[in-house]
């Protein structure tokens, strides 16, 4: 996610909530507890008391329209694998992602003993490389990941909110020479950029200095 974009994440106890961005907030809400999604997604088999409580659970969370879609076993595992694979993608997957995560995670309150979920800190503290998250997604049935992806193949259910989101950061200006120089969307953009400022940064000191030199070699005649 480009630092520039400076989107809010609030971290909701509701799975259905997931991934809803308000543009005129600039708020994005993130499910607060993975360790659910990998339990509903990650299991071959359930005891029915147990198969019936996540079931319910996941109809609970495709109320709204956006994430309608056939309520079956299969439909719930790939809901909440979907939940799973988004924190990959948007902190496990790049460096200045994940150390904004680590970074914030006790203003967030994710420490809290309420609000505490250790595999929150694994999936996206870490990077997607490190073993015990590649373990993670294996277990849960995950695919390797990917620096491409189509948020409609992908992420059947998810993909909409992927999609307004992906719309804001595009097209979010940023408003400081901090915020460019964090702003690599589009990397031959950037060096492009950054290299027009620190060439012509360097012909005005040179030619500064060159002025410099003359007035004093006019002063010393």
């Amino acid at each position: 996610m480009s630092p520039s974009a400076s989107v809010k994440i609030e971290w909701v106890d509701c799975a259905s909530l997931h991934l809803e961005f308000d543009s005129s907030t600039k708020s994005l809400k993130l499910f607060r507890f993975p360790s659910l999604c990998y339990l509903m997604c990650s299991a071959t088999s359930y005891h029915p008391l147990h198969h019936s409580l996540l079931y319910r659970i996941f109809q609970d969370s495709v109320t709204s329209s956006d994430l309608s879609s056939p309520h079956t076993e299969d439909a719930a595992r790939q809901f909440f694998k979907e939940i799973l694979l988004s924190y990959r993608l948007i902190f496990s997957q790049t460096k200045s992602s994940r150390k904004t995560f680590n970074k914030h995670v006790k203003k967030w309150g994710l420490k809290s003993k309420t609000n505490s979920d250790p595999m929150l800190y694994r999936l996206c503290g870490n990077g997607c490389d490190a073993d015990e998250v590649r373990e993670l997604y294996l277990e849960a049935g995950a695919d390797d990941p990917s620096n491409h992806y189509n948020p409609a193949v992908d992420f059947p259910f998810l993909g909409k909110r992927f999609d307004i989101l992906q719309d804001y950061v595009q097209g979010h200006n940023p408003s400081s020479l901090w915020a460019l120089w964090h702003d690599r969307r589009n990397v031959s953009w950037w060096w492009a950029f950054w290299t027009v400022i620190i060439i012509g940064g360097l012909g005005l000191l040179i030619g500064f200095a060159q002025v410099v030199l003359q007035i004093l070699q006019l002063m010393g005649s």
